[in-house]
């Protein structure tokens, strides 16, 4: 290589080169104090309406006449009162919380007091001929009309053409929310069972909904707060153990074997019959008494024995497990020859 030729034809380029382009004269870029890769900056301002929304909480709480209203953060229950019900005839429904705006609403809209009203009860009849349900189970009937529900027209006043008769298929299939049952419809009933091993939370594994006058008859007691029907699982207190049942009313169905409030024990087999020969046993499974008949005796010399059922096995108060010889009955003329050979 010709190094001396290098070396010019490098000097030759930099005399031809502007000095406005060289790097000492080329003005500073300005850099910012932060070197790392700093996020785009040049983004649009969103409208308000676009930005991401905070959850609100509902802070109303709706003073509804007859009724009790409970609140928590997801929105409110409103109960009726007895012998109130709602124009839909439910006892109670739900206000949801949108957390978007932080108002209840009711089916997806804003909640409106005659949603939620609670009007007296009537019965299901209510009252008739434009009389008007003013108290619960008092109707306030039109001019001369009389009865518990104004069924009774003026005494001068020709009787009215018989009512139609309202047929159970004017009742639309209920859409209430079924849990841990199954709901099968009878003509003008409902026929409710919980499933295996559930009860109603007041008690019971079956129950009716009757269909009158174009509505159902919901009872009380077999709906949640949200509106579903629900069994729930049998609570045994305190549970049942070893394979026990709770049945319903809080009681325990023990498998065979065991015995007792919560299937805790052990059942014990009836002591063998040869020991038995000359006396009588009665009792329960955790207790027993055996007396001798006239004219025997045990080795003991007592013609009366209590044994315990303690895990499976009779035991002898104060003496130990059962053995044959314990509570075996001897002919009184014969227990010292008996006891001579033991």
């Amino acid at each position: 290589m010709n190094i001396p030729g290098v070396f010019l034809f490098l000097i030759f380029l930099l005399g031809v080169v502007p000095n406005d382009v060289t790097c000492k004269n080329r003005p500073r870029r300005q850099l910012p104090w932060n070197t790392q890769p700093s996020p785009v900056t040049n983004f649009k301002t969103l409208p308000a309406e676009m930005l991401p929304f905070t959850l609100q909480q509902c802070n109303e709480e709706p003073d509804i006449l007859h009724a009790k209203v409970t609140c928590g953060y997801s929105g409110c229950y409103v109960e009726c009162a007895d012998e109130y019900r709602m124009a839909s005839g439910l006892e109670g429904v739900n206000l949801h919380c949108d957390h978007s705006s932080g108002k209840l609403t009711f089916n997806g809209k804003p909640w409106l007091p005659e949603d939620v009203a609670c009007l007296p009860y009537c019965g299901i009849l209510g009252c008739l001929h434009g009389g008007t349900c003013i108290e619960p189970q008092k109707c306030q009937c039109q001019t001369n009309y009389r009865g518990d529900h104004c069924e009774l027209p003026p005494d001068n006043a020709p009787l009215p053409p018989a009512a139609p008769v309202v047929y159970p298929e004017t009742c639309k299939d209920p859409e209430f929310p079924v849990i841990n049952a199954e709901v099968t419809r009878n003509g003008e009933q409902l026929l409710v069972r919980c499933a295996p091993e559930h009860e109603f939370s007041i008690g019971g594994t079956v129950a009716f909904i009757q269909c009158r006058a174009g509505r159902w008859d919901y009872p009380r007691g077999i709906f949640l707060s949200g509106g579903a029907l629900m069994c729930q699982e049998m609570k045994c207190q305190p549970p049942c153990q070893n394979g026990g049942t709770c049945l319903p009313g809080g009681v325990c169905d023990c498998p065979y074997k065991y015995w007792g409030a919560t299937c805790g024990s052990l059942r014990c087999t009836l002591p063998k019959t040869s020991q038995l020969a000359h006396a009588s046993i009665g009792g329960t499974s955790s207790r027993m008494k055996i007396q001798c008949h006239p004219g025997h005796i045990m080795l003991s010399n007592k013609r009366t024995e209590t044994i315990l059922c303690r895990n499976g096995l009779w035991v002898v108060p104060r003496r130990g497990y059962l053995v044959d010889i314990d509570v075996k009955c001897y002919a009184n003329d014969l227990l010292e020859s008996v006891k001579s050979t033991k």
